[in-house]
Protein backbone atom coordinates (compact mmCIF):
# COMPACT_ATOMS: atom_id res chain seq x y z
CA UNK A 1 0.00 0.00 0.00
CA UNK A 2 2.95 2.32 1.11
CA UNK A 3 4.80 1.43 -1.77
CA UNK A 4 1.45 2.57 -4.15
CA UNK A 5 1.47 5.76 -2.23
CA UNK A 6 4.71 6.79 -3.01
CA UNK A 7 4.42 5.66 -6.41
CA UNK A 8 1.47 7.40 -7.08
CA UNK A 9 2.77 10.75 -5.42
CA UNK A 10 5.88 10.44 -7.58
CA UNK A 11 4.41 9.92 -10.19
CA UNK A 12 1.44 12.80 -10.06
CA UNK A 13 4.80 15.18 -9.59
CA UNK A 14 5.97 13.97 -12.36
CA UNK A 15 3.87 14.96 -14.39
CA UNK A 16 3.20 18.50 -12.57
CA UNK A 17 -0.25 17.23 -11.01
CA UNK A 18 -0.86 18.37 -7.29
CA UNK A 19 -0.43 16.12 -4.29
CA UNK A 20 -2.84 13.49 -4.57
CA UNK A 21 -5.41 13.11 -2.30
CA UNK A 22 -6.14 9.02 -1.36
CA UNK A 23 -9.08 7.44 -1.32
CA UNK A 24 -8.61 3.89 0.38
CA UNK A 25 -10.98 1.36 1.94
CA UNK A 26 -8.83 -1.06 3.72
CA UNK A 27 -10.81 -4.62 5.28
CA UNK A 28 -13.63 -3.74 2.71
CA UNK A 29 -14.60 -6.90 0.49
CA UNK A 30 -15.34 -6.02 -3.17
CA UNK A 31 -18.68 -6.99 -2.46
CA UNK A 32 -19.61 -4.87 0.70
CA UNK A 33 -19.90 -1.22 0.59
CA UNK A 34 -16.77 0.70 -0.12
CA UNK A 35 -17.22 4.51 1.73
CA UNK A 36 -13.78 5.62 0.37
CA UNK A 37 -14.71 4.63 -3.35
CA UNK A 38 -18.35 5.90 -3.09
CA UNK A 39 -17.32 9.06 -2.01
CA UNK A 40 -14.52 9.48 -4.67
CA UNK A 41 -17.28 8.33 -7.24
CA UNK A 42 -19.59 10.94 -6.05
CA UNK A 43 -16.97 13.91 -5.95
CA UNK A 44 -16.16 12.84 -9.68
CA UNK A 45 -20.19 13.07 -10.78
CA UNK A 46 -20.04 16.52 -9.25
CA UNK A 47 -17.03 17.33 -11.39
CA UNK A 48 -14.52 18.06 -7.97
CA UNK A 49 -12.39 15.50 -9.73
CA UNK A 50 -11.63 15.01 -13.54
CA UNK A 51 -8.55 12.85 -13.28
CA UNK A 52 -8.27 10.16 -10.95
CA UNK A 53 -4.44 8.39 -10.79
CA UNK A 54 -4.48 4.46 -10.29
CA UNK A 55 -2.05 1.68 -9.70
CA UNK A 56 -4.86 -0.13 -11.85
CA UNK A 57 -8.31 -0.99 -11.82
CA UNK A 58 -8.04 -3.90 -9.57
CA UNK A 59 -8.10 -0.97 -7.24
CA UNK A 60 -11.91 -1.12 -7.60
CA UNK A 61 -12.37 -5.22 -7.52
CA UNK A 62 -10.15 -7.95 -7.63
CA UNK A 63 -13.21 -8.99 -10.53
CA UNK A 64 -12.39 -8.02 -13.74
CA UNK A 65 -16.05 -7.54 -14.87
CA UNK A 66 -16.45 -5.16 -11.68
CA UNK A 67 -13.44 -3.24 -11.69
CA UNK A 68 -14.82 -2.76 -15.54
CA UNK A 69 -18.18 -1.43 -14.25
CA UNK A 70 -16.40 0.64 -11.31
CA UNK A 71 -14.11 2.07 -14.53
CA UNK A 72 -17.19 3.13 -16.95
CA UNK A 73 -18.62 5.26 -14.08
CA UNK A 74 -15.54 7.39 -14.28
CA UNK A 75 -15.75 7.30 -17.55
CA UNK A 76 -19.68 8.03 -18.45
CA UNK A 77 -18.84 11.35 -15.98
CA UNK A 78 -15.94 12.84 -17.77
CA UNK A 79 -13.39 11.74 -15.77
CA UNK A 80 -10.27 10.67 -17.04
CA UNK A 81 -8.69 7.78 -15.41
CA UNK A 82 -4.76 7.16 -15.82
CA UNK A 83 -3.01 4.41 -14.73
CA UNK A 84 0.34 4.02 -12.90
CA UNK A 85 3.14 3.25 -15.69
CA UNK A 86 5.01 0.25 -15.39
CA UNK A 87 8.27 1.59 -12.77
CA UNK A 88 10.84 1.29 -15.27
CA UNK A 89 8.52 3.80 -17.67
CA UNK A 90 7.79 6.43 -14.93
CA UNK A 91 11.27 6.32 -14.21
CA UNK A 92 12.45 6.85 -17.87
CA UNK A 93 10.07 7.30 -20.34
CA UNK A 94 8.05 10.34 -18.83
CA UNK A 95 10.54 13.35 -18.26
CA UNK A 96 10.37 15.23 -15.20
CA UNK A 97 7.48 18.23 -15.32
CA UNK A 98 6.20 16.52 -18.72
CA UNK A 99 2.71 14.77 -19.81
CA UNK A 100 2.61 11.14 -20.08
CA UNK A 101 1.59 10.09 -23.25
CA UNK A 102 -2.33 10.68 -24.16
CA UNK A 103 -2.35 14.21 -22.44
CA UNK A 104 -1.72 17.02 -24.16
CA UNK A 105 1.01 20.08 -23.40
CA UNK A 106 3.25 19.93 -20.85
CA UNK A 107 1.96 20.23 -17.61
CA UNK A 108 -2.07 19.73 -18.16
CA UNK A 109 -4.44 17.21 -19.01
CA UNK A 110 -6.90 16.92 -22.12
CA UNK A 111 -10.25 17.73 -19.32
CA UNK A 112 -10.12 20.68 -17.33
CA UNK A 113 -7.65 20.57 -14.66
CA UNK A 114 -8.66 19.75 -11.00
CA UNK A 115 -7.98 21.55 -7.98
CA UNK A 116 -6.35 17.70 -6.42
CA UNK A 117 -5.71 14.71 -8.55
CA UNK A 118 -7.53 11.75 -6.49
CA UNK A 119 -6.19 8.18 -6.26
CA UNK A 120 -7.27 5.08 -4.77
CA UNK A 121 -4.48 2.43 -4.22
CA UNK A 122 -6.14 0.17 -2.22
CA UNK A 123 -5.74 -3.20 -3.95
CA UNK A 124 -8.03 -4.51 -1.21
CA UNK A 125 -11.21 -3.37 -2.93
Amino acid sequence: MDTHRRALSLYAERICFPEPTFFIDNGCRSRNPRPALERLVGLVETGDYQVVLIPGPFVFSLDDSQASSVARQFDEAGCLLLELPPRRLVMSAVPFGQAPQGLSGSTAPDVPMPSRAGTTPAASR
